[in-house]
């Protein structure tokens, strides 16, 4: 599969979980001098779930640094447990000392 075709893949992802995509923007009126080159895909995002989604797909495409990391609990997994919010997170390793640990293991 050729860059373009991987582009169009993750432009279409995009697209179908943020409102606003649009393939080879202009960015010229983005910026302050009013110059730049054409935007392969653009992503203006009003929502953090729409930024949540942009990361998601980004991670699953394999389009981000390899310092990036996903965290949370997974779309399919239930907490069954019952307890205190201090000891659930722990539980999904979302407790401070987890997150301390996944940052360690990152730098």
């Amino acid at each position: 599969m050729n860059a373009r075709a991987d582009l169009d893949d993750v432009a279409a992802q995009l697209a179908s979980r943020v409102a606003d995509v649009t393939r080879d923007a202009a960015s010229a009126p983005l910026t302050t001098y009013r110059c730049g080159g054409p935007l392969a895909v653009l992503v203006r995002v009003t929502r953090a779930e729409e930024l949540d989604a942009v990361a998601e797909v980004l991670v699953d495409a394999g389009c981000v640094p390899a310092r990036f990391k996903r965290m949370g609990i997974a779309g399919d997994r239930y907490v069954s447990e019952v307890g205190s919010q201090d000891y659930l997170r722990a539980q999904c390793g979302l407790d401070a000392k987890s997150i301390a640990e996944e940052l360690r293991v990152l730098s």
